[in-house]
């Protein structure tokens, strides 16, 4: 009896690892398609109205500092744009414009990096057309809806916002803020 209980424990505990685990591999996977749609239309040589088109809702690549981690950046912030990358929430700017662009990612998979940034370091964003460098102006921890995230800006300003803490099981209390400013084009 005590051996049908322990394989049916160890039967229990795989299957709840792999129920924990395949979300974080679907965004993995998820996000590298999207890069490689990306990757495809950025050598394409078609004008760059076409290649936006092309570029199937990802608007462009954000990096995190001296990070080698490319990750795409969509429009709208649904569970699909979310599973493949970043979302820039539709009722923002875009990154770049004069404003504030919010963008939302999932911190497990996508965003596990911005714990470790500072004020000072940039962050990247490459588009289309050109590649942009923000410069972390602030870091906050604030409500899920705090009217800080979207505080409007008089120069382009990124907002990016993740669940906080970074280790907590279930629906997180708070969120990890970052904004930064258009230094360079």
């Amino acid at each position: 009896m005590r051996k049908w209980v322990s394989a049916v424990l160890i039967v229990l505990g795989t299957l709840c690892c792999v129920y924990a685990v395949y979300p974080i591999l679907e965004v993995h996977q998820g996000i590298n398609m999207a890069l490689d749609k990306w990757e495809d239309v950025k050598e394409d040589k078609t004008p760059e109205e076409e290649k936006a088109e092309r570029a199937d809702g990802i608007i462009g690549i954000l990096q995190l500092g001296n990070n080698e981690k490319k990750i795409p950046i969509h429009v709208g912030t649904t569970d699909k744009e979310l599973s493949q990358g970043i979302g820039l929430d539709e009722l923002t700017v875009l990154p770049g414009a004069i404003g504030n662009s919010v963008l939302y990612g999932h911190r497990e998979n996508v965003l596990w990096e911005l714990k470790d940034i500072e004020v000072g370091d940039h962050i990247t964003i490459q588009g289309v057309e050109s590649t942009l460098v923000f410069e972390v102006k602030e870091i906050q921890i604030v409500d899920p809806y705090d009217p800080y995230i979207y505080e409007k800006s008089q120069e382009p300003t990124i907002t990016l916002v993740t669940c906080y803490p970074f280790i907590y099981m279930g629906p997180t209390p708070q969120r990890f803020v970052v904004r930064a400013q258009l230094k360079s084009i």
